[in-house]
């Protein structure tokens, strides 16, 4: 059991396009983008705790360190599992001690039903968010993620996301300064589908796009 399973958005999804009828400078990246694959994260325990372990370090890094944690749990990554494990072979695989009380005030949170994992489904965003950011080392940011690849609501917006600001820097042609604020004036337009502008906007810095001096020169070079 793995982390990330594969999810495609595609160009003719209701929510996708109502984006491009609401928004000409979207609706060109989004045209041109078409269907795009995401990586999502089904499972509730494993997805909070990939993401304690992911603070601070690279990607490739945190891949790495979490995948020892699942082998010490010989492949069974439930909160008991991971509740026998020594703190003393927590840190031997690549966890910092304050990721150890992360991962600890997680499982005491789950176990002493403070925290419903199988219930957050039923709740709406903003008492999710709540519920889980009462956990220590789980911040605003990484509540937010949760709610867009795990529990897959369609209007969630990380206006504090660095990636989704400089998307819009470059987008809509703004001044570093000014990223922030525009993005937070989208989430207007955009509604009720944030999440799914959210993925065609780290699609574009995925694809590198940022490296072209605008939309229109990215799209011409990439046609070539």
């Amino acid at each position: 059991m793995t982390v990330y399973e594969k999810a495609v958005i595609r160009i003719s999804e209701a929510p996708v396009q109502a984006l491009i009828e609401k928004d000409a400078t979207l609706k060109k990246l989004i045209t041109h983008l078409g269907d795009i694959e995401i990586d999502i994260r089904p499972y509730y325990f494993k997805s909070l705790v990939r993401s304690i372990v992911g603070q601070q370090i690279s990607f490739p890094a945190a891949e790495a360190v979490f995948s020892r944690v699942v082998e010490l749990t010989g492949h069974d990554f439930t909160v008991d599992k991971v509740a026998q494990l020594s703190d003393e072979a927590l840190l031997d695989v690549g966890l910092s001690r304050a990721k150890v009380k992360y991962t600890r005030d997680l499982i005491r949170c789950i176990q002493s039903g403070e925290l419903d994992l199988e219930r957050l489904d039923s709740l709406d965003d903003q008492t999710v968010l709540k519920q889980l950011t009462q956990v220590k080392g789980i911040g605003k940011w990484t509540a937010e993620m949760y709610l867009i690849f795990t529990l897959r609501r369609p209007n969630i917006l990380a206006v504090d996301d660095v990636a989704l600001q400089r998307v819009v820097e470059w987008l809509y042609q703004v001044d570093r300064d000014s990223r922030k604020r525009v993005l937070k004036e989208k989430k207007a337009l955009w509604s009720p589908y944030l999440s799914y502008a959210s993925f065609y906007l780290w699609e574009t810095l995925s694809l590198d796009l940022l490296k072209y001096r605008d939309l229109d020169e990215a799209i011409e070079n990439r046609n070539l």
